[in-house]
């Protein structure tokens, strides 16, 4: 029978069956008597709140749970005679485990960004997807996973546009409301990037009376997004914080101390740092802007927008080959070929995804377009979303601050399973609501400030005619070049040792900068203070 032992920040010990730690990125680990039943609710969206997984032992089985945003990931492995449960890859290694590269992770995270399903970078070393229940049999080693499920059969959606109104309002009140009850007298702090989701958490706190708000914006001097924010914060009513990236200034933190430690916490052997908040947190605390004990981060990611690929899908005819064609496209498209191992990994999770989907009884089997719908759906909220874009969350408690995410609470995922895809198809029915809000809470109205000026339809035709004369992916990859090159968030900053004109030649032949950074990471080319701890061969 093997035994249990949790190494985490907020938890060190053997757990002995009939007991389970619930551990707290917001606050200490909590030890009780065990419920796996309990625990097992994580996967439909509740049993457990925000920035919290749980590890529970009974007599025979382990079950181990998160949120569905994945905020607090875990790490578990099996020696043999325990399993080991971690936050953090270094804390097996402290358990003599040896750590490994897999090759098949190699070219995923090269791909991606990230591992996907619950293959790690480690050999022998599995991740606890977000919202997922993991039960592991103590005596043979086997386990199953409970994909999350939030969403329901279509009939019973919301496809009136009015009522998706009101049912989002109650949702945003109920999870809004909630947020600030627990944070009572915290200051809320939010990275306000001018986009839907920061400038709703601006209207819903203006529109109920909380004031203790600072926002602040980073990006290139006098870019446009930053006018945008700076007018957003002021019709809120709050203080708003500029953080300009200046080249030699970012350059040098992210070779240094500060921006190592914050890699070697926030890869987890699983997910490429989210880089973007890191220099204007690091910035603001240095300063002494933010940084208090009664400071809260509260960064825009919502349930909506995970869907993409709608003309595809509305057209209808989907079958497996044409969804992974998807997904490749859309998940995949990092590095400028996808290696054979990652086509057929990532096959094999869409595959099972489809499968766990079909297996609720929700659709009427292959002809059925919103099973495509929600599998497209289901892998972002399944992979990218938790495992890249809320990795944010690791670069403000690197910095020590707490944080929270109101707009991925229960109560919003309970919508997200409600809205008809055709509704949420492309987000303009979420971007009208945040328009109309906004301006109802502030009595103006402060248009969206997009990067592209070509409407969708006029690029798809230029798209057919370049595809027709050859060009169109060379032409792409140097239009991708220019315009990261010139990103208001000086992406290219945080190249590492590449010089910027490497870096753009490496973008001009089909490379996307998270791919030029995810090599960057596993060479030891990042920073070079990084040590990751992974043996050679």
């Amino acid at each position: 029978m093997r035994r249990v032992f949790v190494a985490t920040r907020h938890f060190t010990g053997y757990l002995a069956p009939g007991q389970q730690v619930t551990l707290n990125a917001l606050g200490s680990a909590r030890l009780e008597s065990a419920n796996p039943a309990a625990l097992a609710q994580a996967a439909t969206g509740g049993g457990l709140r925000i920035g919290q997984a749980g590890v529970s032992v009974g007599q025979s089985e382990l079950v181990l749970a998160t949120d569905i945003p994945r905020s607090y990931p875990l790490l578990w492995a099996d020696t043999g005679t325990e399993i080991v449960v971690a936050d953090r890859p270094s804390q097996l290694g402290g358990r003599g485990m040896r750590l490994r590269l897999d090759p098949v992770a190699q070219q995923q995270f090269y791909a991606s960004g990230f591992a996907w399903g619950e293959r790690t970078l480690l050999q022998g070393v599995r991740q606890l997807q977000g919202g997922f229940t993991v039960r592991v049999d103590l005596t043979t080693g086997e386990h199953d996973r409970t994909l999350p499920s939030f969403q329901v059969p279509a009939a019973q959606r919301i496809t009136d546009p009015q009522e998706a109104d009101a049912a989002f309002s109650a949702a945003l009140d109920e999870s809004m409301a909630a947020m600030v009850e627990r944070l009572g007298r915290f200051r809320l702090i939010i990275p306000l990037s001018g986009g839907l989701d920061s400038r709703l958490l601006v209207a819903w706190l203006k529109n109920h009376g909380v004031t203790n708000v600072l926002c602040f914006t980073y990006g290139l001097p006098g870019s446009k997004e930053t006018e945008v924010s700076r007018r957003l914060a002021a019709l809120g009513g709050f203080d708003w914080k500029l953080v300009e990236m200046r080249r030699g200034a970012v350059q040098a933190a992210w070779a240094g101390p500060d921006a190592a430690e914050f890699i070697q916490y926030a890869w987890g052997a699983t997910s490429l740092p989210h880089v973007q908040d890191w220099y204007a947190i690091n910035a603001l605390e240095k300063n002494g802007v933010i940084g208090g004990s009664e400071d809260v981060v509260l960064p825009g990611h919502t349930v909506i927008g995970n869907l993409h690929d709608e003309d595809l899908l509305l057209a209808g005819g989907m079958d497996m080959d044409q969804l992974c064609r998807i997904i490749y496209h859309h998940h995949c498209a990092l590095d400028r070929g996808l290696a054979p191992s990652v086509q057929d990994s990532v096959r094999q999770e869409v595959a099972w995804i489809v499968d766990q989907l079909e297996a609720t009884g929700r659709y009427r089997g292959g002809e059925d377009r919103l099973l495509w719908a929600d599998a497209v759906e289901m892998v972002n909220i399944t992979e990218r979303q938790p495992k890249y874009i809320n990795n944010s969350m690791r670069a403000y408690e690197q910095a020590g601050l707490a944080w929270d995410l109101p707009m991925l609470d229960t109560p919003m995922w309970e919508f997200a399973g409600r809205i008809s895809q055709e509704l949420a198809y492309n987000r303009d029915w979420y971007r009208r609501y945040v328009e109309r809000y906004f301006a109802a809470a502030t009595g103006q109205e402060v248009p969206e400030h997009r990067q592209q000026a070509v409407s969708a339809s006029a690029s798809a035709k230029i798209g057919r005619v370049l595809a027709a004369l050859r060009v169109k992916r060379a032409l792409n990859n140097l239009y991708v070049a220019q315009h990261v090159m010139r990103h208001p968030l000086g992406l290219d900053m945080h190249a590492g040792d590449i010089s910027r004109p490497a870096f753009a030649a490496q973008l001009a032949s089909g490379r996307h900068p998270l791919g030029v950074f995810a090599r960057q990471l596993l060479t030891g080319r990042w920073n070079p203070l990084v040590d990751l701890g992974i043996e050679n061969g």
